[in-house]
């Protein structure tokens, strides 16, 4: 059903990415969509969804509040399982600096309040 649906599609790298993977019995698919819109910045294709141009592929952290304020609708979240981590990372040979020790915990604990818009 979803190829019959306009996908609003994330570009990068040159390339054409109109392919969605979705867990269909536990195995990975990689869906191949379409749709007339193509964009390499995902607000830009969050504000196409929220125009109502067609269906997105976005990182839930993206559209947490508007999905919260019923702006849009989450579907087939029984078919996707990405999930993203966040690193902070250093040179290994230096050790890192009280500044770095508390930007990492800051963003740790700022991290920590939104975790809804993870999950």
């Amino acid at each position: 059903q979803l190829r019959s649906h306009e996908c609003l599609v994330y570009k990068f790298d040159h390339t054409a990415n109109g392919i969605w993977p979705l867990y269909i019995d536990g195995t990975e698919q990689l869906l191949p969509v379409q749709g007339r819109f193509h964009s390499n910045h995902l607000n830009a294709i969050k504000q196409a969804t929220l125009s109502d141009l067609g269906i997105a592929f976005l990182p839930q952290a993206l559209v947490y509040e508007e999905m919260q304020q019923n702006m849009l609708t989450q579907i087939l979240q029984r078919f996707t399982r990405k999930k993203m981590g966040m690193y902070a990372v250093y040179p290994k040979a230096r050790q890192p600096d009280q500044k770095l020790k508390l930007l990492v915990a800051h963003l740790r604990e700022s991290l920590h309040q939104k975790q809804a818009y993870y999950c």
